[in-house]
């Protein structure tokens, strides 16, 4: 009787483990053209230019919550690399609080490093917001000239 129900169970437990479904891996790595608007999952990565551009994650976040009136705006501080054969390059970026993704972006949400112009047009969950997902920034790059 128990050999009837284990074997079964051991199948069905194998075969759930071999599953390719869900998510295997954050890293994208989904090429991108200087200039186009895309979206990075914290963790994930994209090519740019034969490069690697990883969004490694968020330093600190003082914007002000949503529905909430502030003194101050409050700013959030990203950190990304830019992965070049054998270095790495830092790259930090600052989004501050009640931005649209929309409205022109300020001078703090451009950086220039690697031969590009990287700037941040919106960084999600907003703090406050009715959004439990995972973390993920709004990002366009352009070639320097």
């Amino acid at each position: 009787m128990i050999r009837l129900i284990a074997v079964p169970l051991v199948i069905v437990l194998c075969a759930a483990g071999c599953s390719t479904s869900g998510n295997v891996s954050s890293d994208t790595n989904t090429p991108i053209e200087p200039g186009e608007l895309f979206v990075l999952e914290q963790g994930s990565s994209t090519v740019l230019d034969g490069r690697t551009l990883r969004f490694d994650g968020v330093a600190g976040d003082s914007r002000c919550p949503a529905n909430t009136t502030c003194v101050w705006e409050g700013v959030a501080q990203v950190h990304l690399s830019l992965v070049d054969d054998d270095r790495a390059i830092p790259i930090q970026l600052e989004i501050p609080g009640l931005v649209e993704e929309e409205t022109e972006p300020q001078d703090s949400q451009t950086i220039t490093a690697g031969g590009y112009v990287f700037t941040i047009h919106a960084l999600n969950p907003y703090p406050g917001a009715d959004d439990d997902g995972a973390v993920r920034v709004t990002l366009s790059v352009r070639s320097t000239p």
